[in-house]
């Protein structure tokens, strides 16, 4: 039975990656496998801790990512390197096609593994906004296709070919995508600069990225394709993702939102707050001020390292409710969400590990003393308007 749990209000997630390990590695969609177990309370990148049977039995709608592995880890990840070199098969699929023809067949792979859940009675797959408000007022679950990085949108004529790039925009919100990551570790057709993907925090632990750190240029913002870019998701109706942006690139987000006056265009699907822990990954307060005058969401990561600058251990509830309360005093009430990036090469709370138990996240900021409409907001129904309203096909 579907939701026999602690929680029954909406719950979405707009950040995960149930198909990113599984593609890569050729898995199974609908089983949680490979190292699962073993590496439950510890790091491990290749772990796989979201699958279709987990999210149909708790979450409404997940915003399932796409996300292509930049060609740059190879130079910057040994261990992405020393994979392309022992895999043929991982080499062929990820690193020979270009992005969007990744892009799309990660997609495809995603889709099929819907269509084989539960023999096809299980998990939706949500094309358009009325698709998703009909499988959630169903009681079934849904899965939203989302995108990160702009790198994906290039072709095979390369990221000079800003006609192409834009067809494949057209593209991914014809095939019903809710929204497109701008940025993310590497410059892109969009945004010329990214903020550094590790805090302070982690830069000892990460040796191959610690020369990196210093040599990072966080001083870009959007590119003049990057311009052209927003301006067509804000006409067509596909939510921007900020997250990963510069400081300075988020600011021209907002400066243009502002320009068209278009209410629910943006989300931060997966971030924490700067006041809390001062990275420019982290939303500031004035921005957080803005979401919440233009009806947009900022979806908390299930991060630590994001959350807290203070050492953290393994548990997170109490950073994710500190952050919480920290958004809903500098935004409102509607700005914060749900944005776990769970199976994207993270390393989630332990008391967080996997989507099945979202319900203690639930049931931890009840007995806090959070009130009931504070909690449907960030679990879910915050998140619903912003797509009811900010997505438009």
């Amino acid at each position: 039975m579907r939701r026999d749990n602690f929680y029954k209000g909406v719950v979405v997630d707009l950040h995960t990656h149930p198909h990113l390990k599984s593609y890569m590695f050729s898995r199974d969609l609908n089983k949680k496998k490979f190292l699962s177990s073993l590496f439950k309370y510890t790091f491990w990148p290749f772990s796989h801790r979201v699958s279709l049977d987990g999210l149909w039995d708790v979450v409404d709608a997940s915003l399932a990512t796409t996300y292509v592995l930049e060609r740059e880890w190879l130079d910057d990840v040994p261990l992405i390197k020393f994979l392309s070199k022992l895999s043929p098969r991982f080499r062929k699929k990820m690193l020979e096609p270009s992005y969007f023809d990744v892009t799309m067949a990660m997609m495809d792979h995603l889709e099929e593994g819907i269509l084989k859940h539960k023999g096809g009675d299980g998990i939706k797959l949500a094309k358009t906004k009325q698709d998703l408000v009909k499988n959630i007022n169903n009681h079934e679950a849904c899965i939203v296709h989302s995108v990160e990085g702009a790198h994906s949108l290039i072709g095979n004529g390369g990221p000079g070919d800003r006609k192409e790039i834009i067809s494949n925009l057209r593209k991914l919100h014809n095939r019903g995508c809710a929204y497109l990551t701008l940025a993310h570790f590497y410059p892109n057709p969009a945004v010329s600069s990214c903020v550094f993907p590790y805090p302070e925090t982690e830069k000892k632990k990460i040796k191959n990225y610690h020369a990196l750190a210093y040599e990072w240029d966080e001083s870009g913002g959007l590119t003049e394709l990057g311009v052209e870019i927003v301006e067509l998701m804000i006409e067509m109706g596909m939510i921007i993702d900020v997250t990963h942006m510069t400081i300075e690139g988020r600011k021209q987000v907002y400066d243009i939102v502002d320009e068209y006056d278009a209410d629910h265009a943006v989300m931060a699907t997966h971030v924490g707050a700067s006041e809390i822990h001062r990275l420019s990954y982290n939303l500031q307060d004035w921005e957080l001020k803005w979401f919440g005058d233009r009806g947009c969401c900022a979806g908390i990561i299930f991060m630590n390292y994001w959350l807290t600058p203070h050492n953290p251990d393994g548990n997170g509830l109490k950073y994710i409710e500190q952050t919480l309360s920290h958004m809903i005093n500098a935004g409102g009430a509607d700005v914060p969400a749900i944005g776990s990036d769970l199976d994207g090469f993270t390393d989630p709370p332990d008391e967080l590990t996997s989507v099945d138990k979202f319900d203690s996240l639930a049931a931890h900021l009840i007995n806090l003393g959070h009130d009931d409409l504070t909690v449907k907001g960030f679990v879910g129904e915050n998140a619903m308007n912003q797509l009811k309203h900010g997505w438009w096909r």
